[in-house]
C-alpha cells in the first residue's frame, strides 16, 4: 500500500457523545473560524481538524490505518509542544468552537434518542389519543385522571378493569375502560385495542351502545371513559330466572332483540361489527331494554384479519371456518344464539350440539354447524329436540311453558311466534341472514311496545 498523503490528526476508535466508538477516520475537531492555530507542518487551509488521508489503488488494511493514526497522535503531541503563550487567544477561540460544537452534537443525540423513544412509544400505544401522567400508580376509587374523578370498581377484564367516573367538565355520571399495556401480549393485542377505539370513535352516540365519552394513555395504561350503561348482565339475568325454573318474560324477548338489533343496525351502517355478541355483553334494565358494551372484539365488518374471534358458542360457522368476508351476518347469527339462551337457557346450542362434553376443534364445529342449520328449520328442531323441548299446538301470544315444572333437561311445552324469524338469524348461509334493520320490523314484535 502506497501512502500519497497523510494530513492532519487522524485518531482510529474514539468514543462519540453518546459513548459509542465512531468509525476510524472520524474527525476529532469541528470547523474552527479564523485565526486558528496553523502549525506550518498540518494543513488548515480549510479551517477544519479534520483528517485528510488519501490511498493509493492497493487496499489498506486496520493495521496499516492504524499506524497512519498513530503518526497522526505523534504530529498532534508535537504540535501541543509547540504551543506557547501566544497562542492562548487562538486556543480559548478553540475551546470555544469545540465547546459550541459539542453542544450541536449532542442535541443532536437527544433528538436521535427521543425520536427512537417515540418509535417505541408508537408501537405500544394508540395513535390519537393524548398522553396523561397519572403519576404510573394503580387506578383506585379516589383516584383523578385529567377531567375525571374515579368511583368505585364495577366490573373486571381480561386486560383490566371498570370503574364508574365523574365528568368534572359536564357532571355526567359515566365508566372508565382501565387496560394494563403489560396486559397486551403481542401484536394482536394491539390490534383489537386499536379496533375497539377506532370502532368507538367511530359509532359515536347511541341509546343502546356504551359509547366512548373520551380516551387517554399513559406510560402504563390506556383510558376509555364510556357512557355508564345501566342494568345488569343478560347472563345473570338469565341464571336467575334458570335457577327459579322459571322462564324469560316473553315482553323481555321481544324487548331485547328490537334494542339489540337497533344497536347492531347502527354498527353495521357505520361498517362496524362487533364479533363478540352474548349474554355477558348486553346489559338489561328493569323495563328490558338493552345496552350493548364491550367493543373488544369489533373491528371494520370488512377487514377480518383475524376470523376466529370471540366467544363459543355464539361465533358463526362461517368464522369458525374462516370464510368470513363481511362481519355484520355473524353479529346476527350470535344474536340468534342469544335468543336461544333466553328461550331455552344458558349454553342451549352447546348443550343440543354436546359440545360440553366433546372436546372440537373450531374447524369441527364449523363443519358441523354448516351442516346442522343448512336447513334453519331442522337445525332448531333439533335442538329442541336435544333439549328434549317439544311444540306446543295450542295458540297462544307469544310463547308458553310449564312454568312450575320447568327444567332444562325435563320436557317442557313451547312455542315461540318468532320461531321463522329465529331460524332465519340461524341461517348457515350468511347471505341468507336478515339485515339487522330488517329485525325490528318482524310482525310478532309489533304487539309488544317496544322503545
Amino acid at each position: 500500500m502506497k501512502v500519497v498523503q497523510v494530513s492532519p490528526i487522524f485518531i482510529p476508535e474514539r468514543m462519540s457523545c453518546d459513548g459509542s466508538p465512531c468509525a476510524p477516520g472520524t474527525p476529532i475537531h469541528p470547523s474552527m473560524g479564523s485565526g486558528v492555530f496553523s502549525p506550518p507542518h498540518l494543513d488548515f487551509s480549510k479551517n477544519s481538524l479534520a483528517p485528510q488521508v488519501e490511498y493509493g489503488e492497493d487496499d489498506d488494511t486496520p493495521r496499516e490505518r492504524h499506524q497512519v493514526a498513530v503518526s497522526g497522535i505523534q504530529q498532534l503531541e508535537e504540535v501541543l509542544a509547540q504551543i506557547g503563550k501566544d497562542d492562548l487567544e487562538a486556543l480559548k477561540r478553540i475551546r470555544q468552537s469545540v465547546d459550541a460544537r459539542v453542544a450541536e452534537l449532542q442535541a443532536e443525540v437527544e433528538l436521535q434518542r427521543k425520536l427512537s423513544a417515540a418509535s417505541e412509544v408508537s408501537e405500544e400505544s394508540l395513535p390519537n389519543v393524548s398522553f396523561v401522567d397519572d403519576g404510573n400508580k394503580m387506578v383506585r376509587p379516589s383516584s383523578k385522571i385529567s377531567d375525571w374523578d374515579i368511583g368505585r370498581e364495577v366490573g373486571q377484564g381480561r386486560y383490566g378493569k371498570v370503574f364508574s367516573a365523574k365528568n368534572r367538565s359536564n357532571g355526567s355520571a359515566e365508566a372508565v375502560k382501565v387496560i394494563a399495556k403489560e396486559a397486551l401480549v403481542g401484536e394482536d393485542d394491539w390490534l383489537n385495542l386499536r379496533n375497539e377505539h377506532q370502532s368507538l370513535a367511530q359509532l359515536g352516540k347511541h341509546p343502546n351502545i356504551a359509547g366512548m365519552t373520551g380516551a387517554l394513555q399513559s406510560d402504563e395504561r390506556i383510558y376509555f371513559f364510556m357512557t355508564l350503561a345501566k342494568g345488569k348482565e343478560l347472563f345473570d339475568f338469565i341464571k336467575l330466572r334458570q335457577q327459579n325454573k322459571k322462564p324469560v318474560p316473553k315482553e323481555a324477548t321481544a324487548q331485547l332483540l328490537w334494542s339489540m338489533s337497533q344497536a347492531l343496525a347502527h354498527c353495521h351502517e357505520k361498517d362496524i361489527c362487533h364479533r363478540d355478541m352474548k349474554p355477558e355483553n348486553i346489559l338489561i334494565n328493569q323495563d328490558y331494554t338493552a345496552t350493548l358494551v364491550d367493543f373488544g372484539c369489533a373491528c371494520s365488518r370488512f377487514e377480518l384479519k383475524n376470523q376466529c374471534v370471540g366467544s363459543m358458542p355464539f361465533i358463526a360457522p362461517e368464522f369458525l371456518l374462516g370464510t368470513a368476508t363481511d362481519g355484520a351476518p355473524g353479529d346476527i347469527w350470535s344474536l340468534g344464539v342469544v335468543l336461544l339462551e333466553m328461550l331455552h337457557m344458558l349454553s342451549a346450542l352447546s348443550r343440543a350440539l354436546g359440545w360440553e362434553t366433546t372436546e372440537m376443534s373450531t374447524q369441527e364445529c364449523g363443519k358441523q354447524l354448516m351442516t346442522r342449520f343448512a336447513d334453519p328449520v331442522e337445525g332448531l328442531s333439533f335442538v329442541r329436540s336435544s333439549l328434549r323441548v317439544t311444540a306446543q299446538k295450542s295458540p297462544v301470544s307469544s310463547m308458553s311453558f310449564q312454568a312450575q315444572s320447568f327444567k332444562v333437561t325435563e320436557e317442557a311445552q313451547f312455542e315461540f311466534e318468532g320461531d321463522e324469524q329465529l331460524a332465519t338469524m340461524l341461517h348457515a348461509d350468511p347471505a341468507k341472514r336478515p339485515l339487522a334493520q330488517n329485525l325490528r320490523e318482524a310482525a310478532w314484535l309489533k304487539q309488544f311496545p317496544c322503545k
